[in-house]
């Protein structure tokens, strides 16, 4: 893998009779990428020991396409093309329930798109975190923390909070890398179990 200033330099290079001259400055591009590889990098969560898991938005992209595609597909069965284009009548109760799971699925996705929910799990807290606010627990605060018997990511993980009623549920297989996600819980819940 090229780092990107040797990158660039054989790109500018390529194909031409300097070529020669890129090959030997590619000594001192080496140099530097080994310099820029031995300094810190600049991600926060690097130094801090912080996963961030974000939401899966892939699922609602899915289904959306899935419904429209349904949806245009009973048009063409039901109505036909006239004129090169698709008629679907809107008076069909299955077409407007096919329209009513099209809009639904497009609001869910624009509401979640617009939120971002994400999991940042740290060294001994899990931050649940949105664009409108953000929530710490801290492993001093969980009473329990119940993981599923099957750890491939499909279960829910239950954190029940000291002096709470409300059990918070976190879905693993909803947000990105479950299996690490559920790694991260279990490494909590071995924490919370020891101390």
């Amino acid at each position: 893998m090229l780092c990107g200033a040797e990158a660039a330099t054989r790109r500018d290079y390529a194909g031409t009779a300097n070529f020669a001259f890129a090959r030997a400055d590619a000594g001192l591009v080496q140099e530097s990428a080994k310099c820029l590889a031995a300094a810190p990098t600049m991600n926060p969560n690097a130094t801090t020991g912080e996963k961030e898991f974000r939401y899966r938005v892939d699922i609602y992209w899915r289904a959306l396409a899935l419904y429209l595609l349904v949806f245009v597909g009973y048009g063409v069965v039901r109505s036909g093309v006239a004129n090169g284009y698709v008629t679907v009548a809107l008076t069909d109760p299955v077409s407007l329930l096919l329209l009513v799971f099209v809009l639904w699925t497009a609001a869910v996705l624009l509401w979640v798109w617009y939120r971002r929910p994400s999991i940042v799990v740290g060294k001994d807290y899990v931050r649940l975190r949105t664009r409108l606010r953000e929530r710490w627990i801290r492993l001093q605060e969980m009473e329990r923390l119940v993981l599923p018997r099957r750890q491939r990511g499909f279960g829910r993980i239950r954190i029940r909070l000291k002096g709470r009623r409300r059990i918070i549920v976190v879905r693993p297989f909803a947000y990105e890398r479950p299996q690490e996600l559920m790694h991260e819980f279990l490494r909590l819940s071995r924490l919370l179990r020891a101390g």
